[in-house]
């Protein structure tokens, strides 16, 4: 029992080493390659640490899952290496894009404009470049960071990890808060053109616009959104917009436009977006083009 428990102490020790190390190795393989193509610097990833998790999962996982063809070799070995790894990644990058629209109503990143795409989530270039990079990584980058983690005392690595993982925790919860306020915001702008809609009789209810999805900055997105439902608002009341309706409008451009850890996204992600947006956005023009008949 007691060698049981060392090995499955050991082997949890393993995984949240290599998840650390593969999380900063990814943040410091995509960080530069976005910032060259966008000529500025670009901290990637959702989180404020130099971490990107995902890479650190499909890592981890993959290390473990190609373990079962450790049999094979040569050029037919590689190629299941290759193919496997590519799976994996492509597991973990449509699940987390997956989640993250589900929960926060936002999709971060868009392959649509790619050729063999599944739903804009995967796309086969990007799956394919992961496949030949996660091998680089697992042969060639594995193995000294393995040989280094045997080189520390497991006390000393236990202070390590935990302090990485002290701060890897806060950094999440404050993310997982920021992404909460861009639900909010989301949430509010749906709300409020429901409202919106129904001040007016029900021949506007049904009104429908043919708007094509811009395929851009989130941020711009919502502001325009904002700026549309003033105008609706404006254009239906008699009086003056509600003082609360004034209110929860401010706020959405507040978040946007002056909360730093909120704006990040968007500078982080410059091709999200939100179909619940531009439902809005389409019920919006829809009404305004009744209106002004």
């Amino acid at each position: 029992m007691y060698l049981i428990l060392k090995k499955i102490e050991g082997d949890f020790m393993d995984v949240l080493y290599f998840f650390m190390i593969f999380a900063i190795v990814g943040w410091i393989w995509e960080t530069p390659w976005v910032s060259i193509r966008t000529k500025k610097f670009v901290n990637r990833g959702f989180l404020r640490g130099p971490y990107i998790p995902i890479y650190g999962c499909a890592i981890v996982t993959a290390h473990y899952f190609v373990s079962l063809f450790s049999g094979v070799e040569g050029i037919i070995g590689i190629m299941i290496e290759i193919i496997c790894i590519a799976l994996i990644t492509a597991v973990w990058e449509f699940l987390t894009s997956y989640l993250l629209e589900k929960i926060f109503h936002t999709r971060w990143w868009d392959y649509s404009n790619h050729k063999f795409n599944l739903q804009g989530r995967i796309s086969l270039s990007v799956t394919a470049f992961f496949g030949i990079g996660g091998y680089a990584l697992l042969n060639f980058v594995w193995t000294p960071f393995e040989a280094l983690y045997n080189s520390i005392s497991i006390n000393y690595m236990v202070i390590f990890l935990s302090l990485f993982y002290i701060i890897f925790t806060i950094d999440s919860v404050f993310t997982l808060i920021d992404l909460f306020r861009v639900k909010k915001i989301i949430e509010t702008i749906q709300r409020l053109s429901k409202e919106l809609g129904d001040k007016l009789d029900e021949k506007f209810i049904d009104a429908k616009s043919a708007l094509s999805e811009r395929k851009g900055n989130l941020q711009e997105s919502i502001v325009e959104i904002k700026q549309m439902l003033l105008d609706s608002y404006q254009k239906i009341s008699n009086t003056s917009v509600s003082k609360q309706v004034i209110f929860e409008l401010e706020q959405i451009q507040n978040y946007i436009t002056n909360t730093r850890s909120i704006s990040r996204f968007y500078l982080k992600y410059t091709r999200s977006s939100s179909l619940l947006l531009h439902k809005a956005k389409r019920f919006l023009k829809g009404l305004n083009d009744k209106i002004e008949k």
